[in-house]
């Protein structure tokens, strides 16, 4: 099992360029891929966003691709043919209105047309799309590591909070008896009290066959013990099972809260909503697991 939290980092250098790779991971419904890279890397993010996709399942995955001490530029490029027309244009407005023809050369280069770079071609760039998989594969190693170290974490977790609710969902089951007895004792008491004599064996028989129609529980435990069977069973598939297990939570709770509301006592309330904080612990830890 893996969580959606992870890090990893790593460096290469291609054409005398030191290029820098991090990834960062958080939990998301999807799996949704976020790259952070130079303007002229523009034309391999398609295919790093689907190459990054096929790694990861669920979560929310920062790329951020960074050249260090690196310049695109190839060579600066003057269109002295501009220039000179911008320097007639200059001597006529000087002359005409009598302005000064000094100009600092350095402002020549913010006019426009006169100044341009020559940058790494398109195809140059493409040739560092295999370089930058076989990296950032590797930076994904890293980051599945700490995913599934912390994945470990958590499902230590859960095995210990559900031993908890396991543990009191069975107190349930053997408390019901005694608490249909109990409930079968003070009926008869309050009946005879009403009527001053002894009661009709039928008519009790009734009525606790009522109150254990309305407070049987034995759907609900069944259930309990299944669905906590199964999230165990979850746990060795290899494939991501984090809405899988939050499925499974959900179905728990559903269950505790009528187990709850059919438990006519004290005791058995308070196992439940025990329970009941232990399973919100537990669906806040499924958000982050992939």
């Amino acid at each position: 099992m893996r969580s959606m939290t992870g890090y990893g980092t790593g460096d290469f250098e291609w054409k005398k360029k030191k290029i820098h790779l991090e990834v960062k991971t958080v939990n998301h419904r999807f799996c949704e891929v976020n790259l952070r890279i130079p303007p002229r890397y523009s034309i391999l993010e398609l295919e790093l966003q689907d190459f990054s996709k096929k790694n990861f399942e669920r979560g929310r995955i920062d790329i951020f691709i960074r050249e260090q001490n690196a310049s695109s530029v190839k060579k600066i490029i003057v269109d002295e043919d501009q220039l000179q027309r911008y320097l007639k244009m200059i001597q006529q407005l000087s002359k005409k209105y009598g302005l000064s023809k000094e100009v600092p050369a350095e402002r020549f280069f913010s006019f426009p047309g006169v100044v341009s770079v020559e940058e790494e071609p398109e195809t140059e760039i493409s040739l560092l799309l295999p370089e930058l998989k076989k990296n950032l594969e590797k930076v994904f190693q890293k980051v599945k590591k700490l995913r599934e170290k912390e994945g470990e974490g958590i499902k230590k977790d859960f095995f210990n909070r559900l031993d908890f609710i396991e543990k009191n969902i069975l107190a349930v089951e053997k408390q019901i008896p005694g608490v249909i007895s109990l409930y079968k004792t003070r009926l008869q008491e309050r009946i005879e009290k009403m009527l001053k004599n002894s009661v009709e064996e039928s008519r009790l028989a009734q009525e606790v066959a009522y109150f254990v129609d309305r407070s049987d529980t034995s759907e609900e435990i069944q259930r309990l013990k299944s669905h906590i069977s199964h999230f165990r069973e979850v746990f060795k598939e290899k494939d991501a099972i984090g809405r899988k297990l939050d499925f499974i939570l959900q179905e728990i709770h559903r269950e505790l809260n009528t187990l709850g509301s059919k438990a006519q006592d004290s005791e058995i309330s308070r196992w439940i909503v025990a329970s009941k904080h232990e399973l919100e612990k537990m669906r806040e830890q499924v958000q982050n697991v992939e």
